[in-house]
């Protein structure tokens, strides 16, 4: 009686083994008929997903699969199927595990390479890795991780995309190397140093100076990308137009009028002696205001190195904040100032006057956005301002300062 019971267990195990093999082997060996006339293949990939039980991995956003195709099979495996679908429109599939991964065919990227060295996937090219690192996941737009997994075969494996936006840390442009070109507009003055408590007289002469929004830099800057981080350096043309008022009294001529304040007197040996009090005030005959209603333009030549870095990075644009170093060296000056001199007459502007170099600082926040694969738009703004004065001899210490909004183009080479 034991030997039987053990026999049909024996016997049961055997019949599930088999049927599981056959199982496996039908699934293997499963032929269909499949027909498409003029269908998109997203469609036709959705078809072989629920009618054959295909396990397929792809970028559902990819526009490649929009592509309208005719085909008609007999008797074929569906991945055979599937193999012939995807080479109509370039692509191929790597088994991963129990997942089809579907990829641009490896034949027409280099096929593509030779005709043209731009490559037509800019958002994301696909990189071969060692046998080490198994699936290699890149998330559309984001970072990339890997996942480890052994693997038998030593054999390349496929990037596997993932269409879900995320933080990024750094760009993903290969070229290191751009050039830029931009315009600025910025709202300039001057800033005082220790013009706390002034006299009357020298805050006639600070508040003779203003500031304006009628003030711009053009600049050409050579960048170099690390990682997240864009090294520059740039020259400028700088230029300053600043307002000028300013009021001069000028007086001519003139007498001294002599008015009594008070009078009294004193009895001495019965009389009166008078004691009168006068004050004498100068009349002018002539006297005219003198009024100074210009702009000042200072044009300088400036240098700034500059550090820039990505903070985050979503749809095609990136944001990042920027700081640095800058010097200029005044080319001309035209105007009127107020200069060390009794009652601070306004004098004629002159080159002469000014430092031969000015040094100071600049940081702000910025956009950068993709046109293409080799071109930026790039908006920023920042606060600069000059450390040292500008003028060698004025009767108050003031540096320029300013509030810029930059516009421009970066190429990459």
């Amino acid at each position: 009686m034991f030997h039987m019971i053990r026999y049909a267990i024996l016997l049961v195990i055997i019949t599930c083994s088999m049927t599981l093999f056959a199982g496996s082997s039908d699934k293997n060996s499963f032929l269909i008929s499949f027909h498409a006339e003029n269908e998109q293949v997203r469609h036709i990939l959705k078809r072989l997903i629920d009618d054959h039980g295909l396990n397929l991995t792809y970028n559902a956003s990819n526009k490649d699969f929009d592509t309208h195709i005719n085909y008609t099979a007999d008797n074929k495996n569906p991945e055979t199927v599937l193999s012939d679908i995807l080479a109509l429109i370039n692509y191929e599939h790597t088994s991963i595990g129990n997942q089809l991964v579907i990829h641009r065919s490896e034949r027409f990227e280099t096929l593509t390479q030779e005709k043209t060295a731009t490559p037509n996937d800019t958002i994301l090219r696909i990189i071969e890795v060692p046998i080490m690192v198994v699936d290699t996941v890149i998330l559309y737009e984001t970072r990339t991780e890997i996942v480890y997994r052994p693997q038998a075969l030593s054999v390349p494996v496929r990037p596997l995309i993932i269409n879900r936006p995320s933080h990024m840390p750094y760009r993903l442009r290969s070229q290191r190397l751009s050039v830029s070109l931009s315009y600025a507009q910025m709202l300039a003055g001057y800033n005082y140093q220790g013009s706390g408590n002034l006299d009357p007289d020298l805050q006639e002469v600070r508040n003779s100076d203003g500031h304006s929004f009628r003030n711009f830099i053009i600049s050409g800057g050579l960048h170099y990308q690390i990682g997240a981080a864009y090294i520059s350096t740039s020259i400028s043309v700088n230029s300053y137009s600043m307002p000028f008022n300013y009021k001069e009294i000028f007086t001519s001529g003139g007498f001294h009028r002599v008015d009594t304040l008070d009078s009294f007197y004193t009895i001495v040996d019965g009389e009166k002696s008078w004691i009168h009090i006068t004050d004498s005030t100068y009349i002018p005959l002539e006297a005219h205001e003198l009024y100074y209603d210009r702009t000042n333009f200072i044009g300088m030549l400036g240098m700034r190195v500059n550090i820039a870095y990505d903070l985050y990075i979503a749809n095609n644009s990136s944001f990042f904040i920027h700081g640095g170093v800058q010097a200029a060296i005044p080319l001309w000056q035209r105007g009127n100032t107020i200069m060390n001199a009794e009652d601070f007459p306004a004098t004629p502007l002159t080159r002469k006057d000014l430092n031969d170099l000015i040094y100071g600082f600049h940081v702000g926040p910025g956009v950068r956005s993709s046109v293409n694969d080799r071109l930026d738009l790039v908006f920023s703004a920042s606060y600069q301002r000059y450390i040292n004065d500008i003028h060698k001899t004025h009767p108050l210490s003031r540096n320029l300062m300013g509030i810029s909004l930059q516009a421009g183009i970066q190429y990459y080479l």
